[in-house]
């Protein structure tokens, strides 16, 4: 089986305490893992939505977020202004009726449920992220206003570090099953210690920690892709709306085609992982190509091969050579005809020679 060599897959999420010393608040996350095809061929677009709602806004000074490999900055953007002016996608990432209001000129905007629940949505500006390489890795470190609310942040990871969470294994021992589908596994973590650089686990430690309340992760993808093994069942499974998500996601082709969200959960943690395993088909051009090619050389060869073998086999319609005539014993010799001649009646009588009979 063919593996590319095994990364850190972990994100780590802790905060700087705005109290001073170390302690542990709680938040949500929300996790959009994207695999999206690109054209007919084997080539997909991948990124990763990360959603942040601090349940105490005032208790964190900076959110830092890191990654275990070198993300550019480019590659790390807010995307609120996505979906913010759009109220039923709005509702779509949450799963609730809701509304939002913005002031002019604010970064914060309100949103306030059927219920009556309110909390912020904060989009942020360059001023309020700060990225370094540090551990390995880059560690954004993002600030905030807040007014007591809930507070809500929303990033979009592409590049290196969503493309590395995938390793396609292919069958050695079947051509045509690694030729027509692959199997992938995914390996997404949060805060799984065992798999953190130990300078970043000292730091952390210095500083404070979150109380992982609420964790969603969604796995999208085509509805050709299935998922064939996990770490354990989704809880659910949905077709995507693809023609609200299109301007969300960037790609007006998504509402041509069909993706399905896979949603894993968990309550009340330190840390979060999905391990999974999907199989999709390969089929395109370049493959069919390449085994058409690898027929037609095969179908030479046998061609070859067989002419070559035959060539020494005897031929078929050569005739075989005459018998040589026998000079013993002599052929039997006919019996001797009589030297008397027959009798004839002195009568005058027809002969008594019977003629031979009519068949009936």
């Amino acid at each position: 089986m063919n593996t590319a060599p095994i990364q850190p897959k972990t994100i780590a999420i802790w905060y700087e305490s705005s109290q001073g010393g170390t302690g542990q608040s709680s938040l949500d996350l929300h996790l959009n893992l994207w695999k999206l095809p690109i054209g007919s061929g084997s080539r997909y677009e991948r990124f990763l939505d990360i959603g942040i709602k601090l349940h105490d806004p005032a208790e964190v000074s900076q959110l830092c977020l890191y990654f275990p490999f070198e993300v550019p900055a480019d590659c790390f953007v807010d995307i609120v202004g996505k979906f913010i002016n759009d109220s039923s996608l709005v509702s779509a990432i949450f799963n609730e009726n809701y509304t939002v209001s913005s002031k002019a000129g604010s970064k914060s905007h309100l949103v306030t449920g059927t219920k009556g629940e309110q909390f912020d949505i904060y989009e942020t500006s360059g001023k309020n992220v700060q990225r370094a390489r540090e551990f390995g890795g880059t560690v954004f470190r993002v600030s905030f206003e807040h007014n007591g609310l809930p507070l809500y942040l929303r990033f979009r990871v592409s590049g290196n570090y969503p493309a590395s969470l995938s390793i396609t294994q292919e069958p050695t021992n079947t051509i045509l099953q690694s030729g027509f589908s692959q199997t992938e596994m995914t390996d997404f973590r949060v805060n799984e210690a065992r798999d953190l650089n130990r300078d970043l686990l000292v730091e952390m430690r210095k500083q404070s920690s979150f109380q992982l309340a609420k964790v969603h992760f969604f796995f999208v993808c085509s509805y050709g892709e299935d998922i064939v093994g996990a770490h354990e069942r989704y809880n659910k499974c949905r077709n995507l709306e693809n023609y609200r998500w299109a301007s969300y996601v960037g790609n007006e082709k998504l509402k041509d085609q069909i993706y399905l969200a896979y949603q894993w959960r968990k309550f009340n943690g330190e840390d979060f992982g999905v391990l999974l395993r999907t199989k999709f088909e390969r089929n395109n051009w370049r493959v069919l190509g390449k085994y058409l090619l690898v027929l037609l050389v095969i179908t030479v060869l046998f061609n070859v091969i067989s002419s070559y073998i035959f060539s020494f086999l005897p031929s078929p319609t050569s005739s075989p050579s005459p018998p040589c005539a026998s000079s013993s014993p002599s052929s039997p010799s006919l019996p001797p005809k009589s030297l008397t001649a027959p009798r004839s009646s002195s009568s005058g009588a027809p002969s008594s020679k019977t003629p031979p009979s009519k068949a009936l």
